[in-house]
């Protein structure tokens, strides 16, 4: 039957008529090849077929298998229909689209045919080319067309491609490549012409090879031509090369004299040839669009349909794969299902590709052999969605993988071989060079992804399937990888089965690497991963390191996290991960060869590194076995700066991690020299080779240690560690109690002890470091020369503790010290964040140890909790001793109080966390602090050695269950007494029960029982505690001292001295005594009261009201010079007297230059010859007058600028001094334009005739000697305390959370009581902060009017003051969550309502010692008027990880009146404060409130100024207003972490900040809308000529240290401008918004952006006014040049990198600047 040539027209508008072979009625295919706007598709009117007529024709040249037309021309789109065989038997012009859905043969006889489309599309069609048996013999050339940018992409398949659906691809080229590729023979060096390769090759001249890299660059290959082959009689083959090779390639197989499994050192370059006879190929514009030809096979699992087959054998493809195209690959097996071994690829090569080399994409059982891939981009033998298993990988090549930018992320660091499944099949692969990746990786996820997703698949659970005797080399990276995680179980996805974590093993067997740029191979957290039959050389000294975190080096073999929940007494060294029969050399000679050096790293390389534990994971015994282990060269020698050792533990670790456990057994170390020729027997066509690398090193170097407690190495049979390989230890001394050799005979050492089922028995010698660790006794270790190793005997066991949850607060960050108990030797632990907040220490068993910390006071624990502790045996059981200065009631282990027992538990029998506590003191004599020894208790706690058992610690102030514990006893009792009673009089003590009968003496117990009325009229001796349940006043009429342990007012008691009507008129000194080893007053669970305390409990009062002055702070009225003995004070009749202390605050960087002083003379309203007299003349600086009476205490008045000639009185006061002043105080207001910036320091006045301070105080506050144990006050619960004008000197204890002045969790007083006593005050007008009245009203003021007002609180040793809601979280609560209270805003605690507020107003605050100054957690609040200065951050003996910012003030709550306060010297942060809510704000185009609750504070000469963080109002807006910020040296404001919230600032000064004035991050979800609105803001550069001289640089600053007395002299190792030359000064940076903002210092940058950008946020500036930003300009002459003031600033991220660029300068001459700054 005739077929007809049927014409259709419009399948693509404007295209050439369609030539199409078809036997159905329709022109019209079902299949859809393209839709594009415009474009049709052609169909038939069913009425024109019924006059067509067929005929079968066969070859595509013949015109009647064209209906008698001419074959198709060029552009044409043909279809070949099912049922029609085709034969290629031409080379067809270049079509438009080929269909075939019948078969296409290409003519076996045919010498050379070109087929050329755009599209080739089988539709359950064939594409045959010969057969297996009878591969065609011809040239074949398919050539895929196609333009990036024009070309219609087809559902699926896309463009420029040969597509498969359900059809045939068969293309068998001719074994014109045997074998594919293969090895030299002999080393080649550059220049050479030939080469010679091992077998007898058939490839001919004409032939391109590519010869893969020797060294560690990939890079390093030689592309060449064959010009001869010669075919030599040992079976070898030279070929003769066109070009002089360019690079030294090896030819050395090595085996190592005395290893005793004789592995094969496999140093043979692969060459492999290119050519094949079938050529599939992207057209000509390939390589410059990178735009290639895919081939694509798939499956439509429709019913009936069988899978499709591809098969390729002895093809070449090449310009394949579309860069940064998903699913555009040279070969893709798409979604075909079990293709059960029928399709695979053979004897290919793929080169010069665009988008990886063979994917097998939801396909099993692909097998693809001998085929080689070369100079491919991205992963190139690639699975795809981890679903993929059975697959078969075997004798594969891969040359020179590239990076590809724009697939995965991981494309970036490419793998030559991508398996995403473990269950597939490797053997005898090579992966020969990755250019910044990898050889083989692992990569498994915990499912499958993209099509694949199901939930019934856990890829990195799966079993192991084949991985043997594959090859890497020449990668940037690492030649294996498995990463990130691999955990082969029984029941892969089982984890509501008992098999949850049933481990087996996978083995990775057979692997020869070499020159891999960091690791041969490695295991980044695995299960039992085990690596047999390796062998790895020359590896570990790439030019690159992967960014990592925490140590690295390089290495042969590396695992670098264990999880194994199995403990190694129960685990034989066959079953656990570890390295089995391998063979690992440092250096070749080979490898030293012409281009093949320098080596280009310096790092430390090891032959093993073993592994850490997971850090937090409950599986934790992270063992490595290392078995029949040959060591060559690893001795301490280097090359290029290269350091060698045999074993590095802990890898990867952070600092002061790891102390997990490693074994070794049957080890052989070797010198280089051992090195010779294989055998010809082991593999044919090995060169002679004569060693000329003759080192003679006798030993290895085994180990280098960075850190104590880095890991425990156990030698199981004394091949690790023995004379032969250990040097003498330090002193070249041994220890003639035991030898090295001791260790071949320790238990299970023999060789017929089975190691596949029997665990190692303990108490093999053991190794260790030395570092920092003094614990190994020395009749049982030794410290030798082997990088501060320490060696252990047989029968001494050892064993890791991990703890952390440790408090107080001070004791976070601190070093550990492990203490033997019975020797007093000790070990220093570290602090890590990255031991889950704590530390690690390994112990030797059965002994015990004392734990404390490293501080220079006692310091107690109040709680840690042990955990991770290896399981061992019975007989590895620890006692751990917490010892207590102040002896605790009892001992609660995981919040359960103890029994207690009469002796130490048995340590085999008892339950671990059995505590015996002997509540007996005794002397410790151990230990001093600051030279003081104490006697102290001790609970010893068991840590039983079968048990990782955790175990928290907490000594108990109340034992036996008891609610109330209070050690003050019962209330005393009614004792009516009549009229009122003097202290001085006998008969007042006489009789009286609850007094003692009798008048106190020195040292006695005073108690004050209710209904007395009891005058203090004389000075008592120095008493012990004075209980008052009475009413108890100080005499009017004289002058008393009085000194006691502590004082205690309870139960409606009273202490007064004057009242709030009537202050006190006489002096009065309250002298408290006692030491850290006081008893403390336990009032309940809740409330340890301390020591040396005055406290207001259970409806007590204490009210003491000093004599009065005007105000306690002033401001400076004039500049004070350096030299000067007086001060010019704003403000008359401030009521200081003569002989009272004041101090003046700095003016610089530096808080440390406050200068404190006596006053001698005090002169009112000065005259102008007085002035001048004093040194203030008519030249000098400005003086401002009256500058006080505009705002009290701080603000802005009339300003003079003249000299005193033109003003003859001045409303100042001025102070003559007792010392002259040792810095420049400068007082500067700055006029813009009517617009005054107050720049001067202020003088605190801290005298008063009453004094509460420690009786020791001077010597408590000394840093060598001190205990740094202070008085507080307190009140606490439903008390009252009422401090006015009175002094409280060296206070606070440091450590435990025990302030100065606190107001703790209180509680409303009666309401009868309360009313009077606050209209008593208001009457009087002593009511403080009487100005906020209306503000304190509507926060609910006066429930309970406790109040600290006009008075002094200086020598802080701890908190100031705080005004508190909860139980103490610095003594209480972990580290961790410790940190989180109280340094981010608690909901709970800030929102307590039961808890009343108090009023803190009017005081000058002196000091802290690494905590807040003063702190309010206390809704209602009122802290207005207060001068604070000195908060110390404590930066010594601290680990990296501390993150304490204290701030004078510490504001977590909303709520509060917070005014005219200054933060006058901060070594870290001025105001941190929980922003208010914006509603609140007065913003001119938001508007807000008008009465602020917080404005006109100011915070100078500080880290930071303001610390803004966000609200706990539930409103997603927090902002400030009226804050002035100057001289502060990182920010001005700023939003550590970044804040939560959009942020509003209204009328913000900021000054003369060193690095930049106002930085906002943000930190929230990536599309959530936020803004920051900024308004009335004034920022100034340069203030005035002292701008050019403060911390100018002169004196360099070096890592944070100078000479110059005007900077900051703490600063953070976050810190800007830690060295001179310093960066540029910026007012207002650009906000940052961000996923991710790095925590800040210490450990983290302060500004870091740690993830993505969001999308929506925006910043809005209205109203900013930009002063004295002069660009490079400022300051013009200084020297050095000052680097420059600028306006604005835009964050790296968007402005990164670009020179400043003035957009403009304003009239008040402020250069206004974009400049780059913060950290790329």
């Amino acid at each position: 039957m005739a077929l007809k040539h049927i014409v259709c027209y419009g399948l693509f508008e404007g295209m050439a008529p369609v030539s199409v072979m078809h036997t159905h009625p329709n022109c019209c295919h079902p299949l859809t090849l393209c839709h594009a706007q415009g474009k049709g598709s052609a169909s038939l009117n069913p009425a024109a077929t019924q006059n067509v007529t067929y005929e079968y024709v066969d070859l595509w040249s013949r015109r009647t298998t064209w209906g008698g037309e001419s074959p198709p021309m060029a552009n044409d789109s043909v279809v070949i229909p099912a049922g029609t065989t085709v034969m290629l038997d031409v080379s067809p012009p270049k079509l438009y689209v080929l269909v075939i859905e019948g078969t296409l043969l290409i003519d076996p006889t045919a010498p050379v045919l070109h087929l050329q489309a755009h599209y080739i599309l089988l539709r359950g069609g064939a594409l045959i080319a010969g057969s297996a048996d009878k591969p065609y013999p011809g040239l074949l050339t398919i050539t895929l067309w196609g333009d990036k940018e024009a070309a219609k992409l087809l559902p699926t398949f896309g463009a420029k491609v040969l597509a498969s659906l359900d059809g045939r691809i068969q293309l068998f080229g001719a074994p014109v490549a045997v074998p594919s590729w293969t090895h030299l023979n002999a080393t080649v060096d550059i220049t050479a012409t030939s080469i010679v390769v091992n077998g007898q090759v058939n490839w001919k001249p004409g032939n391109t090879i590519v010869i893969a890299s020797s060294s560690f660059d990939a890079r390093h290959v030689d592309t060449t031509t064959i010009t001869a082959v010669q075919l030599l009689p040992d079976g070898t083959s030279r070929l003769t090369v066109a070009d002089p090779l360019q690079y030294t390639h090896l030819g050395v197989l090595r085996t190592y004299k005395g290893d005793p499994r004789q592995n094969v050192l496999d140093m043979r370059a692969e060459v492999a040839v290119l050519d094949r006879n079938i050529v599939i190929q992207g057209d000509p514009s390939t390589d410059l669009t990178m735009y290639g030809g895919h081939i694509l096979s798939t499956w439509s699992r429709r019913v009936g349909i069988d899978r499709p087959i591809l098969q390729l054998s002895n093809v070449e493809l090449r310009q394949m794969g579309q860069a940064y195209q998903m699913g555009r690959y040279p070969v893709h097996f798409h979604m075909m299902g079990n293709a059960t071994y029928g399709s695979y690829v053979a004897n290919c090569s793929v080169h010069h590709t665009w988008n990886r080399g063979v994917t097998i994409h939801g396909t099993h059982q692909v097998r693809v052999s001998h085929t080689t891939a070369f100079a491919t981009t991205g992963h190139t033998f690639f699975l795809e969605d981890g679903i993929e298993t059975g697959n078969w990988f075997e004798g594969n090549l891969g040359i020179l993988t590239q990076v590809s930018n724009g697939m995965l992320i991981t494309d970036n660091n490419p793998a030559t071989f991508w398996i995403t499944h473990p269950d597939n099949i490797l053997i005898g692969n090579t992966a020969a060079g990755s250019l910044e990746g990898f050889g083989f990786w692992y990569h498994l996820q915990d499912y499958p992804d993209g099509m694949s997703r199901t939930y019934s698949v856990c890829p990195k659970y799966e079993r192991m399937g084949v991985f043997k005797n594959n090859v890497a080399h020449s990668n940037q990276f690492y030649g294996l990888r498995i990463h990130p995680e691999y955990y082969a179980r029984v029941d892969p996805c089982g984890w509501s089965s008992g098999n949850a974590w049933n481990l087996v093993p996978a083995v990775f067997e057979g692997l020869v690497g070499y020159k891999n740029g960091v690791n041969c191979l490695v295991a980044t957290q695995a299960g039992v991963v085990q690596f047999h039959n390796m062998t790895c050389a020359d590896s570990g000294a790439g030019v690159k390191m992967l960014p990592v975190n925490g140590k690295d080096s390089g290495s042969q073999y590396e695992i670098i996290w264990n999880v194994e929940t199995r403990s190694r007494v129960a685990n034989p060294m066959m079953t656990m991960a570890g390295l089995f029969n391998a063979l690992a050399v440092a250096q070749t000679q080979e490898g030293l060869r012409g281009s093949l050096v320098p080596w280009p790293s310096n790092r430390w390389i090891a032959a093993v590194t073993t592994p850490q534990a997971l850090a937090g994971a409950y599986q934790h015994h992270a063992h490595m076995a290392i078995v029949n282990f040959t060591v060559v060269g690893f001795a301490a020698y280097s090359h290029s700066g290269n350091e060698f050792r045999a074993l590095e533990t802990c890898a990867h670790c952070k600092d002061f991690t790891g102390g997990s456990t490693s074994l070794t057994r049957s080890l052989t170390f070797l010198p280089p020299s051992a090195a010779v020729a294989a055998a010809p027997t082991a593999l044919s066509g090995t060169a002679p080779y004569t060693a000329y690398y003759n080192t003679t090193v006798a030993q290895p170097r085994l180990f280098v240690w960075s850190w104590p407690h880095q890991a425990i190495l156990v030698d199981t049979d004394g091949s690790l560690i023995s004379s032969g390989t250990i040097t003498a230890p330090i002193g070249g001394v041994s220890n003639g109690a035991w030898s090295l050799d001791d260790c071949r005979s320790v238990p299970g050492a023999a060789a017929e002890f089975n190691i596949a089922t029997q665990p190692i028995p303990l108490g093999g010698c053991t190794a260790h470091s030395g570092l920092e660790n003094n614990l190994f006794r020395p009749a049982e270790c030794q410290k030798f020369n082997e990088g501060a190793a320490v060696i252990c005997k047989p029968g001494v066991t050892f064993r890791r503790v991990m703890l952390n949850n440790h408090a107080p607060q001070t004791l976070a960050y601190r070093d550990m010290i492990v203490r033997d108990v019975e020797t007093n030797m000790t070990a220093i632990s570290h602090q890590s964040k990255y031991n889950e907040d704590g530390y690690v220490f390994t112990t030797a068993v059965g002994r015990s140890y004392w734990l404390h910390w490293d501080i220079p006071y006692r310091l107690d624990p109040s709680r840690f909790t042990m955990h991770k502790m290896d399981v061992l045996n019975k007989d590895s059981w620890l006692y751990i001793q917490s010892k207590y200065v102040v002896p605790p009631a009892a001992i609660a282990i995981n919040e359960n109080e103890q029994e207690p027992l009469q002796a130490l538990p048995d340590p085999l029998n008892a339950t671990s966390g059995t505590v015996f506590y002997s509540r007996t003191p005794t002397l410790n004599r151990f230990y001093s602090w600051n030279g003081t020894k104490y006697n102290d208790t001790t609970a010893t706690v068991l840590v039983a050695g079968a048990t990782d058992r955790t175990l928290t610690v907490r000594p108990l102030s109340c034992a036996g269950g008891a609610e109330s514990c209070d050690v003050l006893g019962a209330p005393l009792g009614y004792e009516l007494r009549n009229g009122t009673l003097y202290w001085s009089d006998e008969a007042t003590w006489a009789g009286s029960t609850a007094a003692g009968g009798a008048k106190p003496t020195a040292g006695s117990n005073v108690n004050i029982p209710f209904s007395w009325n009891l005058v203090i009229d004389e000075s008592p001796p120095a008493l012990g505690r004075v209980l008052v349940e009475g009413n108890v006043t100080f005499s009017s009429r004289r002058d008393i001292s009085f000194t006691a342990a502590a004082i205690v007012v309870r139960s409606n008691g009273s202490l007064t001295a004057g009242n709030a009507t009537n202050s006190h008129p006489r002096k009065v000194e309250l002298f408290l005594t006692g030491n850290r080893n006081s008893s403390n007053i336990v009032i309940s669970k809740e409330m340890n009261a301390g020591a040396k305390v005055l406290a207001a409990v259970d409806g007590g009062t204490v009210g003491l009201y000093g004599a009065p002055v005007a105000t306690r702070w002033t401001a400076l009225a004039a500049t004070a010079t350096a030299g000067s003995s007086h001060l010019l004070l704003a403000g008359t009749g401030l009521g200081w007297g003569i002989g009272g202390k004041v101090t003046v605050t700095s003016s610089s960087y530096n808080w440390k230059q406050a200068e404190t002083r006596s006053i001698v003379t005090v002169l009112d309203s000065p005259s102008a010859e007085a002035l001048t007299a004093a040194g203030f003349s008519g030249t000098g600086p400005a003086i401002y007058d009256s500058l006080a009476a505009a705002t009290p205490g701080y603000g802005s008045g009339s300003i003079s600028t003249g000299g005193v000639s033109s003003i003859r009185q001045y409303n100042a006061t001025l102070l003559t001094l007792d010392q002259p002043l040792v810095h420049d105080h400068y007082a500067r207001v700055s006029n813009w334009d009517g617009l005054f910036v107050d720049l001067r320091p202020e003088v605190a006045y801290q005298s008063s005739n009453i004094v509460i301070r420690a009786a020791d105080g001077p010597w408590q506050a000394e840093q060598d000697g001190g205990e740094q144990f202070g008085v507080r006050v307190l009140a606490y619960g439903p008390s009252l305390l009422q401090l006015d004008n009175v002094v409280v000197a060296y206070c606070g204890q440091a450590g435990l959370g025990r302030p100065c002045v606190h107001f703790d969790r209180l509680k409303a007083l009666k309401p009868g009581r309360a009313a009077n006593i606050s209209a008593a005050a208001a009457a009087a007008g002593r009511q403080p902060a009487i100005a906020d009245a209306a503000a304190a009203v509507e926060l609910g003021l006066g429930l309970n009017p406790s109040y600290l007002s006009g008075s002094a609180v200086v020598s802080a040793l701890d908190l100031a003051v705080w005004i508190s809601t909860a139980y103490n979280p610095y003594m209480e609560e972990s580290a961790t969550s410790a940190m989180q209270k109280l340094f981010n805003a608690s909901a709970t605690n800030n929102t307590s309502s039961s808890v009343a507020a108090a009023v803190v107003a009017g005081n000058v605050i002196g000091g802290s010692l690494d905590v807040d100054t003063v702190r309010i957690d206390v809704r209602g609040s009122v802290v207005v008027d207060n001068l604070a200065w000195g908060t110390v951050k404590d930066m010594s003996g601290k680990s990296k990880f501390d993150n304490i910012l204290p701030a004078t003030f510490r504001v977590t709550t909303n709520n509060i009146v917070l005014r005219r306060n200054i933060a006058a010297g901060s070594e870290r942060i001025g105001f941190y404060l929980a922003g208010e809510p914006c509603s609140t704000l007065p913003h001119p185009r938001l508007g807000g409130g008008k009465a602020l609750r917080v404005a006109n504070n100011t915070a100078h000469s500080n880290l930071v100024g303001l610390m803004l963080e966000a609200n706990d109002s539930g409103q997603r807006c927090s902002g400030a207003a009226g804050f002035s910020m100057w001289r502060n040296w990182d920010y001005g404001v700023f939003t550590v972490k970044g804040i939560l919230t959009s942020v509003t600032l209204v009328d913000i000064t900021v000054v003369e900040t060193k690095h930049v004035g106002v930085l906002i991050l943000y930190m929230g979800a990536l599309s959530e809308p936020v803004e920051i609105n900024m308004a009335a803001m004034t920022l100034i550069g340069t203030s005035g000529p002292e701008s050019c001289t403060i911390c100018n640089g002169t004196s360099p600053m070096i890592a944070g240290k100078t000479a110059d007395l005007t900077c900051h002299q703490k600063l953070s190792s976050q810190s800007y401008n830690r060295e001179t030359p310093f960066s540029p000064a910026v007012g207002l940076a650009s906000s940052m918004f961000a996923l991710l903002i790095s925590p800040g210092p210490e450990f983290k940058p302060w500004d870091a952006v740690k993830g993505y950008p969001t999308i929506l946020g925006i910043t809005r500036v209205e109203g900013a006014m930009f002063g004295g930003y002069q660009g490079p300009s400022t300051c013009p002459g200084a020297s050095p040049v000052h680097a420059g003031t600028y306006a604005i600033g835009a964050y790296y991220l968007l402005l990164a990198y670009q020179a400043p660029t003035q957009l403009a300068t304003d009239k008040k001459g402020a250069s206004i600047t974009l400049l780059p700054f913060g950290r790329p």
